[in-house]
């Protein structure tokens, strides 16, 4: 759930490593789809899970509200193992994520967090936060 690759693209130019991957179903009928700002290696996210399962964290951003595959890649995550860290970034209840994954996620609040996402500012009419998952 990489989206274009824009977080991707923001995080390996302050040096950390990042592979990005997504469906790109949403690609199809949209114009920033067509040109994302980092490789995005076309793969549903349970399969990345398991085939990138080394990694430190997971960035979602934007999750259709459309779909349950972000509450089926959230079961899957916590039978996992290792679990990586998870975070989304999304509108709470709003336009990003179904109703089933707001309902079942666990979320996990921190200072830290707190800071980055009092710092942070929406480009688009979206009211998104980053939230850490658990």
């Amino acid at each position: 759930m990489a989206g274009n690759a824009y977080w991707s693209l923001a995080l390996n130019h302050v040096g950390i490593k990042m592979i990005a991957t997504d469906s790109l179903q949403w690609a199809q009928s949209s114009m920033t789809g067509r040109h994302p700002f980092f490789e995005v290696k076309a793969m549903e996210a349970r399969e990345a899970l398991m085939r990138y399962d080394h990694v430190d964290f997971i960035l979602c951003s934007w999750a259709p509200d459309f779909s349950p595959e972000d509450w089926l890649f959230l079961k899957q995550w916590r039978q996992h193992s290792p679990r990586p860290t998870l975070l989304f970034i999304g509108e709470k209840r709003g336009a990003t994520n179904s109703r089933l994954f707001w309902q079942q996620a666990h979320l996990q609040s921190s200072l830290p967090l707190q800071k980055v996402n009092q710092q942070f500012n929406s480009f688009d009419f979206i009211q998104e936060q980053f939230f850490m998952v658990r």
